[in-house]
């Protein structure tokens, strides 16, 4: 096997239990108290630090044009801000595995949005694969006994923001990503517009708290 192969494989087995992690995260998140905005805003401004370090070693000046910083806003809004704060906020009211169920709707809701934007023609079996996919949640959440707590079911709805914000932005990604735009820099400028569009929000709402000045509320877990 290819060094390119063997490294191309380490890195989706990384990003595959990254994306699994953040179930838990929200959780412990949600468990500490820590406010929903301020979680938002850190996680998107440490991860571009952490990025835009990385770049030191290879340094490439992110795209500015008016369409390169609508993606970078509109990315990190429905990409990131939206569904992280959607699950984060219902993490309290279902296990980690029913909330990963629901992202697995993000491709057939990416191809509903596609045709309904006329991006992509009617097909039969990818519209009978949104209704088998919604149909997969709904017996997971309703029937009863399903859930530790019935009542929680009605979280459902604003649960499936995540996988709706994730779609959208998927289209928001295959229009109007710069096409001369490396992953590794699109992935520093949309975490970066992440924090600069949470860092009002959280102000105004009174939530810009410091995670390293509340270490009480994550005691007892982690």
């Amino acid at each position: 096997m290819s060094p390119n192969i063997l490294f191309a494989t380490a890195l989706l087995l990384l990003g595959g239990a990254g994306y699994g992690s953040m179930f838990a995260a929200n959780k412990i998140v949600a468990y500490a108290g820590f406010p929903v905005l301020a979680y938002l805003f850190w996680k998107s401004l440490l991860g571009a630090a952490l990025v835009f370090g990385i770049h030191t070693l290879r340094w490439r000046r992110p795209n500015t044009s008016p369409r390169a910083i609508a993606h970078y806003v509109g990315s990190a809004s429905f990409g990131m801000s939206l569904p992280t704060g959607a699950l984060v906020l219902v993490a309290d009211e279902f296990p980690a595995s029913v909330l990963t169920l629901t992202m697995t709707l993000i491709p057939s809701l990416t191809y509903l949005f596609a045709f309904v934007l006329r991006v992509e023609p009617l097909r039969w079996l990818s519209l009978a694969a949104i209704v088998l996919g919604l149909g997969g949640v709904l017996l997971i959440v309703v029937p009863q006994g399903s859930l530790p707590d019935a009542s929680a079911a009605i979280w459902i709805l604003p649960a499936l923001i995540a996988p709706v914000s994730a779609a959208a932005n998927n289209l928001i990604v295959a229009t109007l990503r710069p096409p001369e735009s490396d992953s590794l820099t699109l992935g520093g400028a949309v975490l970066l517009g992440g924090a600069v569009v949470m860092l009002p929000i959280a102000a105004i709402n009174g939530d810009l708290v410091v995670f390293w000045q509340t270490p009480a509320a994550f005691t007892g877990v982690i």
